[in-house]
């Protein structure tokens, strides 16, 4: 039996949630269902009345009510009814702040609302009529129809079997320009190299400008374009001469030479590294420096997205969060068994963009010089020097594979190729660069991820038609990394029964 569940919106932090009292109910179980869709306590109570925070709620898309009762004979509790489930979304918990930056595009529009919509459409006001300006799938928006002093609106939709549902819209809000420069101490150097990139680097720059961390520097490192993006970012550097800093190769050198000449450039205490065609969310950076700074950490990761051509979206970074924290910190250890058992999904992600990392950490072991793979090479090795990491929710970077698609980007390093000799170079190299360079008091759990990884891949390209040249591939590999007989004595591949009896095999 339902039994009806009412919320009253009382002030802006806050809201009172009323139920239907139930007979021989001892407490009550206020529940609601995450961004996961799973169900979980958010609190417990006696009453049949309580007022939650208006940001503890809008983590959720439902919310309910269970009656609960203690059952003295058996201890045990027994759930006697639930209550109706409830929008949020009916509540208008969903408001969408606007900021507005100069862009070489005309205008752009980000909302610094931490929840992802999957559309978003941004009105002009006119003569008492609001006109759709843009309709996009990004929560960042560019128009050469919008002007300073406009009056603008947005709504943002999610995505159901039937169409698209409207969940959250804006106050009217007047086009005025958000005034970015350093004032102190540099906090954060964002590096971004670039090649051939015209068409999607105003949207990159216009989200790193629009984010609300103060006191930090752009630096774009032009890999010797041959399209117009020098004519881009020459308007960006002159428009924003205090922020924006670019560095011209004379010939192509690769995004890891590119990455370097960024990072040795930097003046910041911390380092973040973005490709050109991607984008973040205005609250990502923020996020991450106040917990490094709180927990005094080299390292902070963020959530990463991965925007589809079908207009799906996957959060390849989006972790259960049942405490409803900002944001949690775990050791090397932990994140390395979480790694090797595969218990927490892409903890480990070998990207080296939805991150800030100590700067000086970065100057001494940087990226190696590598035009595939080289993220996989470097956040192995520069994650062997971390004792400690943070995981900040709620903040977000966007990994484009649309533009990946169409396009041939400086970050697109995946070879079309299955030829054997191809991915055994790299891996090669991968190996090598991270047992020579990595640390040292961490030489067996590197060696055993290095080869962990070779042998999940090789497992998913057939792995009985390719036992030859696995076979070959392995031992050649082996033998150029030193590693040999005497690694089936790593504790780590001991403990790994499947990889330890291929090894056993193949170097018997």
């Amino acid at each position: 039996m339902n039994k009806s569940l009412t919320i009253l919106e009382i002030n802006s932090n806050g809201f009172s949630i009323l139920w239907d009292k139930y007979d021989g109910a001892d407490e009550y179980s206020i529940v609601g269902m995450n961004y996961l869709f799973n169900y979980e306590v958010i609190k417990k109570t006696k009453k049949n009345f309580i007022k939650l925070d208006r940001n503890l709620l809008s983590k959720y898309l439902f919310i309910k009510v269970n009656y609960l009762h203690n059952d003295k004979e058996s201890g045990k509790v027994i759930l006697l009814g639930s209550s109706n489930s409830l929008e949020l979304e009916k509540v208008r918990l969903n408001n969408l702040p606007l900021r507005f930056i100069k862009s070489f595009c005309g205008v752009s529009v980000s909302t610094t609302n931490s929840r992802m919509f999957d559309k978003y459409i941004l009105y002009k006001k006119e003569n008492n009529k609001y006109n759709i300006v843009v309709e996009s799938e990004d929560f960042i928006i560019s128009s050469n129809s919008i002007k300073e002093n406009d009056i603008l609106y947005m709504e943002a939709f999610v995505k159901e079997k039937d169409g698209y549902k409207l969940v959250a819209s804006s106050d009217d809000y007047v086009c005025k320009f958000e005034k970015i420069d350093i004032k102190g101490d540099l906090i954060l150097s964002l590096i971004v190299p670039v090649y051939n990139c015209e068409i999607y680097i105003s949207r990159c720059l216009d989200s790193l400008l629009l984010s609300t961390l103060g006191n930090k520097e752009i630096i774009v490192v032009n890999d010797c374009s041959s399209d117009g993006t020098s004519k881009v970012l020459d308007w960006y550097k002159k428009e924003y001469k205090n922020v924006i800093k670019v560095i011209n190769h004379n010939e192509n050198m690769g995004v890891s030479v590119a990455r370097n000449t960024g990072i040795e450039a930097s003046q910041g205490e911390y380092v973040g590294i973005v490709d050109s065609d991607d984008f973040v969310h205005c609250k990502m950076y923020e996020n991450l420096y106040d917990v490094v700074s709180k927990e005094k950490l080299d390292i902070c990761i963020s959530t990463t997205i991965t925007k589809k051509a079908n207009g799906e979206n996957d959060y390849i970074l989006l972790l259960d969060n049942n405490k409803n924290e900002k944001y949690f910190v775990y050791s090397y250890d932990e994140m390395f068994e979480n790694k090797k058992n595969r218990t927490q999904r892409n903890i480990y992600f070998s990207s080296s963009c939805n991150k800030i990392i100590k700067a000086s950490l970065l100057k001494e072991h940087l990226f190696p010089n590598m035009r595939c793979y080289e993220d996989i090479a470097y956040t192995r090795l520069i994650y062997s020097y971390i004792d400690k990491f943070g995981f900040a929710y709620d903040s977000y970077y966007v990994w484009d594979q649309r533009v990946r698609m169409v396009v041939d980007t400086i970050s697109t390093r995946v070879s079309k190729s299955n030829d054997t000799f191809y991915y055994h170079n790299f891996y090669s190299m991968i190996m090598k660069s991270n047992i020579e360079n990595g640390n040292k008091k961490r030489k067996k759990q590197i060696a055993y991820d290095c080869v962990k990884d070779v042998y999940d891949y090789l497992k998913s390209i057939s792995f009985d038609n390719y036992y030859k040249d696995i076979y070959n591939f392995y031992v050649d590999l082996l033998k150029e990394c030193n590693l040999k007989t005497s690694f089936l004595y790593n504790q780590f591949v001991v403990e790994d029964k499947e990889l330890y009896s291929f090894l056993q095999r193949i170097l018997a």
